[in-house]
């Protein structure tokens, strides 16, 4: 799966999957199968559309409990570290979102210098880019030790910046930049359930 030498086969395959990923018996099934292994791999495939597809299915089974930690166990909190660290991308910053709500995935994201990667993140033009590097800051330095290591990042000077970024729809990136001088902050707890069809899933 996702191995093929024609680009376009891999895009239609991730396509496939991250169509699947939108029921809960695909996801399953994905569970199941140790497909998430082979998602995380093909994170690194050269086309953006398959990229996107990927990123697309594993945050839909990172909604659930069980894909979190099928996405950590296989040791892709330090591969979307990775993968942010050498090209960052919304999608990516997004898809480790996911791993931080695990704390063996919070461990292996300070491990792999996460905060290093996200201050990196918040000089990217993109404001998707902005909006979720600023979001896993808001996770990674839960731990006062973290914000310690956050502020000897230079965490202070680009998060102080963003409050004056341009742009029409800045006012979630105003929120967390914000939220980032908070010295009570700590991660935004999980919502509740709000129906039977919902409940195994993660906010």
């Amino acid at each position: 799966m996702c191995s093929s030498d024609l680009a376009l086969v891999r895009e239609r395959t991730t396509q496939v999957l991250a169509l699947l990923a939108t029921v809960q018996q695909g996801i399953d099934a994905m569970l199941a199968g140790g497909t998430v292994p082979e998602l995380l791999k093909a994170m690194q495939d050269p086309s953006e559309a398959t990229r996107h597809h990927v990123h697309l299915t594993l945050q839909k089974v990172g909604e659930l409990p069980e894909g979190i930690s099928a996405m950590v166990n296989a040791g892709g909190t330090a591969m979307l570290v990775a993968v942010c660290k050498e090209q960052v991308s919304g999608d990516a910053l997004l898809t480790l979102k996911a791993c931080l709500k695990d704390p063996q995935g919070l461990s292996d994201a300070l491990d792999s210098k996460a905060i290093a990667a996200m201050v990196a993140a918040l000089s990217h033009s993109h404001q998707h880019v902005l909006q979720h590097a600023l979001k896993n800051i808001t996770f990674l330095t839960n731990p006062d030790a973290a914000k310690k290591e956050a502020i000897e990042e230079g965490a202070v000077v680009p998060v102080t910046k963003l409050l004056q970024h341009p742009g029409a729809c800045c006012a979630s990136i105003h929120a967390s930049a914000e939220g980032l001088a908070d010295p009570t902050l700590r991660a935004p707890p999980q919502p509740a359930a709000r129906n039977r069809s919902e409940e195994r899933r993660v906010g």
